[in-house]
């Protein structure tokens, strides 16, 4: 990002924020505030970080907000400059009251589109020309109803 800012490039990074390191463990880290000991240490802004090495387009979205997420991407992706997009929103297995409740789907209104699976959702998987979700996986971040053409994906907690 630093030498991105120094040689004049354009660019955008995107900085994926979910408060813990949980592709090993979900380890504390410096933007969270804690040691791996669980001591309070100094919270490292991941914007503080990007201004201060000179990049003036810097916005936080909130990644389960796709019409923002996208409108950012898109803005941020045409400027002349560096940018920086931080989608920051906590980790579901951390704090699961962070997203909402499990989903649903009705099948009556389910048209097959797929759209549901392209999301790479683990808790969604295909059965029999229509999308199961498994309960016990599902986190309620609602990004498959937000991808739903047809509203056939509803909060609910339980498959019909």
């Amino acid at each position: 990002l630093l030498d991105m800012v120094y040689n004049g490039s354009r660019g955008t990074v995107v900085i994926l924020d979910n408060s813990t390191t949980a592709m090993t463990g979900h380890q504390d880290h410096p933007a969270t505030g804690k040691t791996l000991q669980g001591r309070t240490a100094p919270e490292v802004s991941p914007e503080k970080i990007a201004e201060g090495v000179g990049v003036r387009r810097v916005r936080v979205v909130n990644p389960f907000e796709l019409d923002a997420l996208e409108s950012a991407i898109r803005e941020e992706t045409a400027a002349a400059e560096v940018s920086v997009i931080i989608a920051r929103h906590p980790c579901v297995l951390i704090d699961p009251t962070s997203i909402g409740d499990p989903v649903e789907v009705t099948l009556d209104d389910c048209v097959g589109c797929l759209n549901c699976t392209e999301i790479g959702c683990p808790a969604i998987s295909w059965h029999e020309g229509h999308p199961v979700i498994e309960n016990a996986q599902c986190g309620g971040c609602g990004l498959c109803i937000s991808v739903c053409p047809v509203d056939a994906i509803r909060p609910g907690g339980a498959a019909r």
